[in-house]
Order: C-alpha cells, then sequence, then structure tokens
C-alpha cells in the first residue's frame, strides 16, 4: 500500500508505519555518521568454507591513518539509551564477530579495535554514546571454535554439539547447518 511521503517497496516486508519509520530513521543516521566521518558503505567481511560463506556486514568501516575501524550504529529507545553505561551484550558479540572477521584481513590494515555508536530514538543528551571494543579472547575463541565444527562438518559430516533448543532461537536461525542439525528441508519441516 503506498503511503504519501513513504517510498513504496514491494519487497519489504509488511511493518507498521512507525517500524518503518524506525529503520528509515536508522538508515539516515547510519548515511549521516558515514557521511561525517569520511567513510563508505562497507563491503562485507567474508570467510568461505566450501560452499559455506560466513559473512560480516559491519556499518561503517572507517580509515584513519591508513588503519580501518568498524563501527556499528545502533537506535535504542531513550530509557535504555539513558541508562546505558557499557554496551549491550548481543551488540558486543555482533562487533566482536566483525572484528574476529576482520582479523584475517589484517593486511589490508583492519584493526581488532572498534566502536558502537548509540543514538536514541528520542530526544536525550549526550546525542550519542560512543563505546570502544576490543576483539576479546573469549569471543575469538567462541568463534575459532565454530569455524572448527563447521569444518569438520565438511570432512566428516558429523554435526557440531547441538547448543540451541530449537530451531527458532536466535542462534539456531545464524548457524550454517541448522536445517540438517534439526532434520528440516528447504521448505520447512
Amino acid at each position: 500500500m503506498y503511503k504519501e511521503g513513504v517510498p513504496y517497496q514491494s519487497k519489504m516486508k509488511s511493518y507498521p508505519i512507525r517500524t518503518y519509520l524506525t529503520f528509515r530513521l536508522g538508515e539516515k543516521i547510519e548515511e549521516l555518521t558515514r557521511e561525517c566521518l569520511d567513510g563508505y558503505k562497507p563491503k562485507p567481511l567474508v570467510i568461505k568454507i566450501k560452499d559455506i560463506y560466513l559473512i560480516g556486514s559491519p556499518d561503517i568501516i572507517v580509515e584513519h591513518k591508513g588503519k580501518r575501524y568498524i563501527i556499528e550504529c545502533k537506535s535504542i529507545k531513550k530509557e535504555y539509551y539513558d541508562a546505558l553505561e557499557q554496551p549491550l551484550d548481543d551488540h558486543v558479540l555482533q562487533i566482536n564477530f566483525y572484528l574476529w572477521l576482520a582479523e584475517r584481513y589484517r593486511q589490508f590494515g583492519y584493526e581488532t579495535k572498534g566502536y558502537i555508536v548509540y543514538v536514541p530514538k528520542q530526544e536525550s543528551e549526550p546525542l550519542i554514546k560512543i563505546f570502544p571494543v576490543r576483539l576479546s579472547s573469549h569471543h575469538k575463541e567462541r568463534f575459532e571454535r565454530i569455524l572448527k565444527d563447521i569444518k569438520e562438518f565438511f570432512r566428516s559430516g558429523k554435526l557440531p554439539k547441538r547448543v540451541c533448543v530449537n530451531e527458532y532461537s536466535k542462534f539456531a536461525n545464524e548457524c550454517p547447518v541448522m536445517r540438517k542439525c534439526f532434520h528440516l528441508s528447504e521448505e520447512g519441516k
């Protein structure tokens, strides 16, 4: 359905207008941040294993003095923003995945330090909160173990140890062997 002032996108999921506008606002913040920081739309960071690709798509990659830094932009509700004293765990996990991928691109100047930038969805002070994040050894070991399990699966056909309760868990959705692990066909169950 077309609404005046809102671009029609036939392939877009049907979201309530408020949610749609929040997404558009987030895209604009990302675009403006990239423009202000002289960044660019980053190419995804990719690791290929057989027919599986591990892909990370950071919001922004900024080059400064020959080094590249990953920046993730997050918009959150004012009440959470006002109470925010450190980055949220899910966001730290996400940027650590990108930093882990970037570590493999170190020869291209990628650093294992990035930033999470928070912007409130409603007006608040300060206008943004920035948290530096370094690739943690805990996350690095976790991702290395997952990579090892995926390689073992392709070598032997043995599935990695299942850590998900069911196929609807967040981690199952992101797992490259989820369909096989839960005995799902391509169409579903």
